[in-house]
């Protein structure tokens, strides 16, 4: 799946989740919220859980958003219009529920399970911990990617192959997120170590996925505040739901760029954050600089490069002024 050859059964459990994601998705793309609900709720037959069901166990994201579970609040919030999401259209509200689901809900489980892969691991106790990181990217990239990662996908690994070719961050001339490759690469090295309980260097592959986990939504990030900035791309923009899409993609990584500078992630988050009705003036002309800037001071404490975000092009390939790569020296 997605390049990855399974030894476990992970992959018959999980990778359909990302059609419940599917269903999501359709069914509020024609305001049919209640049938998008019942998808995020309806039990997968091979996992055993839903979408609604699915544990985030994120304690750096919770101590973040000071809740129990702000994954699945956010979804609930966009799919019933309450909280922060009252008001909003649906076309906003469809894509806060979409990547919600997917960026934050399956992302932070998909974190998780690497995690207890190496935690089985170091137990010693028999359990490899290789059945979980199969799960993860089974998760990670969902059945609707085919065996080579060039399907039309709902879940995390779609996002990164959406981005590339409008950051140049593509695998030569494939469809492929170089993000996505290397992740696969490290996942490989991670699995391979597991099954030699090998512990230190599968945490050293975690180490090196995650900041590869981080790329397609910074470049979404950057993207969406171009996009609603009078003085970027606001002219040639969607409207409001550029607003709702740069926060559901800045929403699910916020925690972590926290981790690095409160103080800079905090002014990133004002400047995108979505607190009420919906407006498209709260984002201050000109400030798509001051974000790209501020979120390219964090690079290095992510470990990423100016390489790995590339600089926002145009639909016909052409470099986007004020948006060009940064400079890793």
């Amino acid at each position: 799946l997605a390049g990855l050859a399974f030894v476990t059964d992970a992959v018959l459990h999980w990778a359909s989740m990302d059609t419940h994601l599917a269903a999501m998705s359709a069914a509020a793309k024609v305001q049919n919220w209640s049938a998008a609900l019942d998808a995020y709720e309806t039990v997968d037959t091979a996992s055993n859980v839903s979408i609604a069901s699915l544990p985030t166990g994120d304690t750096v994201t919770a101590a973040y958003w000071r809740e129990t579970d702000p994954a699945h609040n956010f979804v609930r919030s966009a799919l019933l219009a309450q909280g922060p999401f009252a008001g909003w259209d649906d076309t906003s509200r469809r894509e806060l529920m979409s990547k919600g689901a997917a960026y934050q809900i399956v992302r932070q489980n998909v974190i998780s399970r690497l995690a207890l892969g190496i935690e089985q691991c170091t137990a010693f106790s028999g359990v490899s911990g290789v059945y979980e990181w199969e799960a993860a990217w089974a998760l990670f990239a969902g059945s609707l990617e085919g065996v080579d990662g060039s399907g039309k996908g709902e879940s995390v690994y779609a996002l990164g192959d959406k981005r590339c070719p409008q950051f140049g961050t593509c695998v030569g001339a494939t469809s492929i997120a170089r993000n996505n490759q290397l992740a696969l690469e490290a996942w490989q090295d991670g699995i391979q170590a597991l099954a030699s309980s090998d512990c230190f260097a599968a945490e050293l592959a975690r180490k090196a996925i995650m900041p590869q986990l981080l790329v397609p939504f910074i470049q979404g990030t950057l993207r969406e505040a171009y996009e609603v900035d009078p003085e970027g791309g606001a002219a040639l923009a969607d409207g409001v739901v550029e607003f709702a899409e740069g926060w559901a993609f800045l929403a699910a990584i916020l925690p972590r760029l926290a981790l690095c500078n409160t103080t800079t992630t905090a002014f990133i988050r004002d400047n995108m954050a979505i607190t009420g009705a919906p407006s498209t003036t709260t984002f201050q002309p000109g400030n798509y600089r001051l974000v790209k800037a501020h979120l390219e001071s964090l690079y290095q404490c992510l470990g990423i490069t100016c390489q790995d975000i590339g600089g926002m092009l145009t639909s016909s390939g052409a470099q986007i002024a004020g948006m060009e790569p940064c400079d890793d020296s």
